[in-house]
């Protein structure tokens, strides 16, 4: 199997018997998509706030539609690979022939959505799509695994415990860390969002997309990997949960952030 399709059977959820067995790849899990979306929603400015609604219509908010690109995939399977990127976790720059062969890859579909977002020509419902993309790629591009290549399809093989439950390291930072930091997404959206300050906002909005997936591939090597306990099979409790606990947060504050800064700058 080559690189390419190994990835498209990520799994993302917090079953057990499911996690050990192949099933969609997936980014955060549901609560992490809307923390997201929810914390970019309060930083839209006005004229991006009322452009979202003018494009999205009765899909509603952000949020409402923050996980439309996993619930799309059984039925185009063609944006599979823009859901990450493959860069080896002993990397330290981007490789596109390597990493993002012939464009299809998480950088190159946010590039492209969001020049279809500031494409006064483009079709309403190529817009809307373009919108809904972007809200759930911005979120995957801050999921460590998604952007490292380390032999095991996205920490998919990875077998770990968590707090006693058998279970992937790639399920672990979807879904299972985030759950035991606190299973309302609105209400951790709001304890990241009072965290965020205008000087730690700018800092987040400077770079490029492509510099924000080498800070979610260093994630991935210092934590997500890096922390891990030795063993072939690592028993991960609370040692590595304020580790990584703490990476997640501020991966999915910047995320949320970013997000907003790049509809802002697109829907102005």
């Amino acid at each position: 199997m080559n690189k390419k399709s190994s990835r498209l059977r990520r799994a993302g959820t917090a079953c057990a018997v499911t996690l050990l067995v192949a099933s969609n790849a997936l980014g955060w899990g549901q609560e992490g998509h809307r923390v997201v979306a929810t914390i970019a929603e309060r930083h839209l400015t006005a004229r991006a706030r009322d452009r979202v609604r003018q494009i999205l219509g009765s899909e509603g908010s952000l949020a409402a539609v923050s996980t439309w690109a996993d619930e799309i995939r059984p039925s185009r399977p063609e944006t599979a690979p823009w859901h990450y990127i493959d860069i080896p976790l002993d990397a330290s720059a981007i490789d596109s022939a390597r990493d993002c062969p012939n464009g299809d890859c998480l950088t190159a579909a946010i590039t492209r959505f969001v020049a279809v977002l500031r494409d006064n020509a483009s079709s309403p419902e190529v817009k809307n799509q373009a919108l809904k993309f972007v809200v759930h790629f911005v979120a995957d591009l801050h999921q460590p695994l998604h952007c490292a290549d380390n032999h095991d399809r996205g920490g998919n093989e990875t077998y770990v415990t968590f707090f006693g439950e058998t279970a992937n390291l790639h399920s672990v930072w979807d879904t299972l860390l985030i759950e035991r930091i606190d299973p309302n997404p609105d209400s951790y959206a709001k304890r990241l969002d009072a965290a965020l300050t205008d000087s730690n906002m700018s800092a987040y909005e400077e770079g490029t997309v492509a510099d924000w997936v080498l800070e979610s591939h260093a994630v991935a090597q210092k934590v997500a990997y890096g922390a891990l306990p030795p063993g072939e099979t690592s028993d991960l409790g609370i040692g590595y949960f304020r580790i990584a606990g703490p990476a997640i947060g501020l991966q999915l504050q910047k995320a949320g952030n970013r997000l907003a800064f790049l509809l802002n700058e697109a829907l102005q």
